[in-house]
């Protein structure tokens, strides 16, 4: 009964992870990292991290930020719509700015407006060193996962990504269509990874419409839902059209840049309920092939990063 209890407790599963735990000699090692999680988010306020000490990293954010201005810039000034995403909107609503360890710039658009961005923006960022383009400096993702704007990444790291949200018009609330649309993006998602590059962006689209349509409360409804990007992450993310617009402005290093209606509802859905507690996993740094950090790019090829800095900040007077 002992044993049986202990399952009820404490569940099969986690009693197979303490075993294998305790058999590779971690049990003691998680432990510890258990009470270190614990006593951070019992006592520590995560809001009141200041920004990085690390200087490279710091600079790099800064960098990115000048590069988010112009961005910015550019978007009001054709009337296109966009927010700060995952990471940065994480950063907005807990921080006011970047979160310390961060080291990049994510923002979404809605899918029309990300189609504008290259025909719009392209001649006007060429003519001052900014690339914009399909995927990143290491990857050749397709135009239809996510755009990337950079200003000499490969020797400053500065970069932004720019992502698609699709809009589906359900007949029915997000809560009582998930499992369909479940469904409806893992069918949707399998066939992209198998055809992104071989068919044309109109090909793919056809073909999602056409996935999507199988599922009649996923069409022609009165419930607009917005699905976020899944052929960057593979997996369904999707919130109310009302929890992002209309949109709102939220304070960012110091600035104001546009974020969705309902942030807590937003970032719930991308991370979960605890997205205001000391992060257990997932700190991640952007790599180059070597291994080494983007954040010490410029370091690591003797660029000085605050002329940089004032050139953008130059580019953004100029736009």
């Amino acid at each position: 009964m002992g044993v049986i209890n202990s399952l009820r407790n404490k569940g099969f599963k986690e009693k197979l992870r303490h075993g294998a735990l305790k058999a590779l000699g971690l049990s003691q090692q998680k432990e510890e990292i258990d009470s270190l999680y614990y006593y951070l988010n019992s006592y520590c306020d995560i809001t009141t991290l200041p920004p990085t000490k690390n200087n490279d990293l710091r600079m790099l954010q800064l960098g990115i930020l000048e590069l988010l201005k112009i961005f910015d810039k550019l978007c009001r000034k054709h009337n296109l719509q966009y927010w700060l995403d995952s990471g940065n909107l994480l950063g907005a609503y807990r921080h006011k700015g970047f979160i310390p360890w961060d080291d990049d710039m994510d923002v979404a658009m809605p899918r029309e407006d990300y189609d504008k961005i290259i025909p719009l923006f392209k001649d006007e960022l060429d003519k001052h060193g900014i690339i914009i383009g399909a995927g990143g400096i290491f990857d050749d993702m397709g135009i239809h996962q996510r755009i990337g704007i950079n200003y000499k990444t490969a020797e400053t790291g500065i970069w932004m990504d720019v992502f698609p949200i699709d809009t589906i018009k359900s007949k029915k609330e997000l809560f009582q269509v998930k499992g369909s649309l479940d469904k409806a993006v893992s069918e949707y998602v399998s066939f992209y990874k198998k055809n992104e590059k071989k068919l044309t962006i109109e090909h793919i689209n056809k073909k999602k419409e056409e996935l999507f349509s199988k599922y009649n409360e996923l069409n022609n409804g009165d419930y607009s839902l917005m699905l976020l990007y899944p052929e960057f992450n593979e997996k369904t993310y999707c919130v109310m059209q009302s929890d992002i617009f209309p949109l709102k402005e939220m304070e960012y290093e110091g600035f104001f840049f546009p974020v969705p209606n309902n942030t807590p509802a937003y970032l719930e859905e991308y991370y979960g309920a605890n997205y205001m507690s000391f992060p257990r996993s997932g700190i991640e740094h952007h790599l180059d092939p070597d291994g080494s950090t983007a954040s010490t790019r410029a370091s690591r090829h003797n660029v000085d990063m605050i002329k940089e800095i004032q050139y953008l900040k130059d580019v953004l007077e100029d736009i």
